[in-house]
């Protein structure tokens, strides 16, 4: 399902870059990132049949704790929900995309104690600076699809790489992490030799891009 979504994710790789570059823009700008986002994947909604809800929404559905979150955006493909967090300061904190995970697990926990079927969601969490690699390793931990500036998404890396060797191995990779988190019964996984293998296969893809 995430492939067919390659151009957006693409798209969204290249605003981040954009918002890095742009040393204008104030780092107390984020809802300007945030519509920035919302922009570009309504762009997309026609394309891919996608549902885009507005920005900064708290959705109705059930969680655990009974709070209601703010979602930085959220838009539906097929019966998948994607929840973004989107963070345009200097320095990304591990703390950010905790807090994300925390709602995510929120809303998962709920349904399940209200006995209802838990929805399929996908975490997006975009960053206008480069984030660490204990925040990616938390991210893909969870399967959270992390872009930034210098965190380009996998199915962006598989549709533009050239080397046949390179892309079958970021597809490996893909489906490791394409699949929303189960909370319920999660699955052993490394998250520390899955971000080694992401900034490698990272870096021989800058490196055939000219990058």
């Amino acid at each position: 399902m995430l492939s067919e979504l390659t151009n957006l994710m693409g798209d969204l790789y290249r605003l981040t870059q954009n918002y890095m570059i742009d040393t204008s823009r104030s780092s107390q700008d984020g809802h300007a990132f945030e519509d920035a986002v919302i922009e570009i994947i309504r762009d997309h909604e026609g394309k891919h049949n996608l549902e885009v809800f507005d920005p900064r929404m708290t959705l109705p559905f059930k969680t655990y704790s009974s709070l209601r979150h703010q979602l930085d955006g959220v838009f539906k493909h097929g019966s998948r929900y994607y929840f973004i967090e989107c963070k345009h300061r200097k320095t990304i904190t591990a703390k950010c995309i905790e807090y994300f995970n925390s709602k995510l697990l929120d809303y998962a926990l709920g349904a399940h104690l209200a006995g209802l079927k838990q929805e399929e969601v996908k975490g997006l969490f975009l960053a206008s600076s480069p984030i660490g690699n204990n925040q990616l390793m938390y991210g893909l931990a969870y399967k959270i699809i992390v872009i930034d500036p210098e965190t380009p998404p996998l199915n962006h890396m598989i549709a533009t790489v050239k080397n046949n060797h390179l892309k079958e191995t970021l597809l490996g990779l893909n489906e490791k992490i394409e699949m929303p988190f189960d909370y319920l019964d999660p699955s052993l996984v490394d998250a520390e030799k899955l971000v080694k293998s992401y900034r490698y296969l990272t870096r021989k893809w800058y490196n055939e891009q000219g990058g």
